[in-house]
């Protein structure tokens, strides 16, 4: 029978992602201090195997956010036991990645990086929520799952959000050229905008069975035609 720890590191890996349910990214609520801590401890008590797992699990956590943060974590090469958890658990999820501010508000689109507002705004200036990206660029919700996305909690309502410069790739995955997209796009809309206005006179037309417009308006009345009594009945 195979035993949990004979499996690869990258299943262990998403095993332990479970683990801590408040890191969820799809969960735009702030952190529990006690539900993050707790399931990686106590998991690394069953056993020095299950220890070194969940070290070797948190060095990598740390080891990404690093990388893509593009600070310097301290990492400490050791077998001291929670040496990883420790610095995994209360200084990565309690202060920010960037200016080492104390908070609990995470990245709008990385949610699991703890991030304060105004580093958001400065490392990560161009967002777009989903509405904006499907209507703009024409692209479905199969499409934007293949890049990265992040929800956050605004007036009561959960709104995704995503980078412009990936929204824009993918655009240009699909689409191609995105200015000349925009261009037969922009003529396509005038096309059907002209048959539209077509079909509504010609309904006009075919209710009252005359062209209304051969009348013209009023500045081809000429009033010389008519009297003063008549102009005072008016």
């Amino acid at each position: 029978m195979t035993r949990i720890l004979d499996l690869p590191p990258e299943i262990l890996n998403n095993i332990f992602d479970y683990l801590i349910s408040t890191a969820d990214p799809k969960k735009p609520q702030s952190w529990d201090r006690h539900e993050v801590r707790q399931p990686l401890n106590r998991l690394a008590l069953v056993s020095r195997a299950f220890r070194d797992h969940v070290e070797a699990y948190c060095a990598h956590q740390i080891a990404q956010l690093a990388a893509r943060t593009k600070t310097s974590l301290p990492l400490h090469h050791c077998r001291k036991p929670r040496t990883y958890r420790k610095h995994y658990l209360r200084r990565v999820i309690y202060h920010c990645e960037f200016c080492q501010v104390k908070t609990s508000c995470r990245a709008m689109v990385f949610n699991d990086i703890v991030c304060c507002r105004s580093c958001d705004r400065k490392i990560w200036p161009e967002k777009m929520t989903k509405t904006a990206a499907r209507t703009t660029y024409d692209l479905h919700d199969h499409q934007l799952a293949k890049i990265q996305s992040g929800r956050y909690q605004v007036y009561g309502m959960i709104s995704t959000m995503y980078l412009t410069s990936d929204v824009k790739k993918l655009a240009e995955s699909i689409h191609g050229n995105l200015e000349e997209w925009k261009k037969k796009k922009k003529e396509k809309l005038k096309r059907q905008r002209e048959i539209r206005e077509e079909e509504e006179r010609a309904n006009y037309e075919g209710d009252f069975g005359v062209d209304s417009y051969a009348f013209g308006g009023p500045d081809d009345i000429d009033y010389n035609d008519y009297n003063h009594e008549t102009l005072a009945d008016w």
